[in-house]
């Protein structure tokens, strides 16, 4: 009967450290598992600033295309110009959580200067042509001709 009462026992112990086992097992299994969800939310996060990056990026880049041929522009470029200006300023705004507000500022500052300036290079090549065609225009050339 004494043998019987320490199986029992031992049996008991047994269930009992099994039972503390897997719930340590579960525990470390949970842990590890809340740290990788950490993992790809954080993942998730770079991936969605590099694609604003990206995208503020190219929105630059086109806007410098749009400057490269200013001698060229038609009015139709400036307002294409103006568009294309808010879309960067709005993928600028995206970014305000990752870069400080001064830098994302000055660069839509600077942005919108260089349309402004762009328009009024545009407006003074129109002008000058304008001039350039009216002096063509109005100047007559008057030549002698010498007969020997």
């Amino acid at each position: 009967m004494l043998k019987m009462t320490k199986t029992k026992i031992d049996l008991l112990v047994t269930n009992i450290v099994n039972v503390v086992l897997f719930v340590i097992i579960f525990v470390f299994g949970y842990m590890r598992w809340q740290k990788l969800q950490d993992v790809i939310v954080e993942s998730n996060t770079s991936q969605t600033q590099y694609r604003n990056i990206h995208s503020a990026l190219k929105s630059s880049r086109q806007l410098d295309h749009l400057g490269e041929r200013v001698y060229e522009w038609l009015p139709s470029d400036s307002t294409e110009y103006q568009r294309q200006l808010a879309k960067t300023n709005a993928i600028l705004g995206e970014l305000k959580g990752y870069y400080p507000q001064t830098q994302i500022d000055s660069m839509q500052f600077y942005l919108g200067e260089k349309g402004r300036l762009l328009t009024r290079i545009y407006e003074n090549v129109v002008k000058r042509n304008e001039s350039d065609e009216h002096l063509r225009e109005e100047r007559q050339v008057t030549g002698i001709i010498r007969v020997t």
